[in-house]
């Protein structure tokens, strides 16, 4: 049975909540995704009310459109929104469409986003004190416009964690903590049910930073791939931490103009440590274009047709940091960090850095990198810690023994 600091682990317990998750037969997981918003909404007759006219708000406007079932109103906390329109659906307050649609509609909530302290239950809880009958989260009526809504992150379909299960105890089996473990079942279950209010609150540490899983080091070799406008390098510096380097990859034009901006304003001793690139980390050499310009969910994909001024340079680690080396390897680069990881495999094997990678951009991620670091290099621990709620911005820690915190040693009963 494993033991971390001292703390024996309910090895037995937590085995039989991983089976038990994924004991469901991908039949009857099929069959449950087509019918869960049936079950809650009363059928295809009910009207849908959004709550929540944001990105995600209108995102599920155009894709029930697009099915020919467009909501009859979109509710909002922002009374700026009031008397506007997402095409031609209206917005209004939560109080009008709840005197209006709260006996008759479906009422699907569709905020969920990093960033703020919003949980599903406080939207829920408010619909249901205005008067609503029928109240949902997205996922249902995701699962069951899957074709038009997902993948959305790690909201997919459900019976996609089942065709995996063999994998997911591969993976699960890597995480030796408390914390950990439970944090994986927390995220199976939401991956699996939907299950909001099963996630845990996100923790206070600086992300990618946590104190307690790792030994520093005064000569850290950062490379910070997805480096957004320097906020990683500010909670770094904000720690106190040292380093000797620190490689900024960000390909984004406008992220890459305010994180040199952000890097002027730093003192000289810092700013000449600092190598900002407008690259991507990639598995290969190719040229891609960005969506989502300008914000911290800009994503690549791959570019076609006539070179263009805003494609962008992808190149692998190996090939970059053939000669610099690495201690510290941060990647949230919007999905694309497997393929970050293959471009690295003989710099991570070589150097042996701590990774701290983003898990959450897609639905497999949660077990897909852990095991694929696992393939890259051996005797490493695996941790995992959230940093916003609702299970954004969920990073897997792969910290090597010899850096390791939290030693995991093996006990006899």
């Amino acid at each position: 049975m494993l033991v971390e600091d001292g703390r024996r682990q309910p090895a037995d317990r937590v085995a039989r909540e991983i089976d038990g998750l994924l004991e469901e037969t991908v039949d009857h997981c099929k069959a449950r995704e087509r019918a869960a918003f049936d079950v809650v909404s009363g059928g295809d007759q009910s009207p849908i009310v959004l709550l929540g006219a944001g990105q995600l708000g209108r995102r599920t406007v155009a894709a029930l459109e697009r099915v020919d079932r467009p909501p009859i109103a979109v509710a909002d906390n922002n009374p700026a929104l009031w008397g506007t329109t997402i095409g031609t659906v209206p917005i209004c307050s939560p109080a009008e469409a709840a005197q209006r649609y709260g006996e008759s509609a479906t009422f699907v909530v569709s905020i969920w986003r990093a960033g703020g302290t919003h949980r599903y239950e406080h939207s829920r809880r408010q619909l249901h004190e205005l008067g609503c009958r029928r109240v949902t989260s997205i996922a249902p009526l995701a699962w069951k416009y899957a074709e038009v809504m997902l993948p959305h992150y790690t909201l997919d379909l459900p019976h996609r964690v089942l065709e995996q299960a063999d994998s997911i105890r591969s993976a699960f089996a890597l995480f030796t903590d408390d914390r950990s473990r439970a944090e994986f079942i927390a995220q199976l279950r939401f991956r699996l049910l939907a299950d909001f209010d099963g996630l845990a609150h996100p923790d206070s540490d600086p992300q990618y930073l946590a104190p307690d899983l790792f030994v520093e080091s005064d000569q850290e070799r950062v490379v910070d791939a997805g480096a957004f406008n320097g906020d990683s390098l500010r909670a770094f510096l904000s720690t106190g931490r040292p380093f000797a380097s620190y490689v900024a990859l960000e390909p984004d034009p406008a992220n890459f103009a305010a994180l040199s901006d952000y890097l002027t304003s730093l003192p000289t001793a810092i700013g000449q440590r600092v190598v900002p690139l407008p690259v991507a980390a990639f598995s290969r050499r190719v040229r891609m274009r960005i969506e989502g310009t300008g914000s911290a969910a800009a994503a690549l994909v791959e570019a076609t047709g006539a070179p263009r001024d805003d494609d962008v340079e992808c190149v692998t680690l190996d090939e970059l940091l053939a000669d610099r080396g690495v201690s510290f390897l941060k990647l949230d680069i919007e999905g694309a960090e497997p393929e970050a990881l293959k471009g690295g495999a003989s710099l991570i094997a070589r150097d042996r850095p701590v990774i701290a990678v983003c898990v959450y951009h897609l639905q497999d991620h949660l077990w897909r990198l852990p095991s694929l670091i696992r393939s890259l290099v051996d005797d490493y621990r695996y941790h995992l810690r959230p940093y916003n709620e609702e299970g954004w911005d969920l990073v897997c820690y792969a910290v090597p023994r010899e850096r390791s915190k939290l030693q995991a040693i093996r006990s006899h009963d």
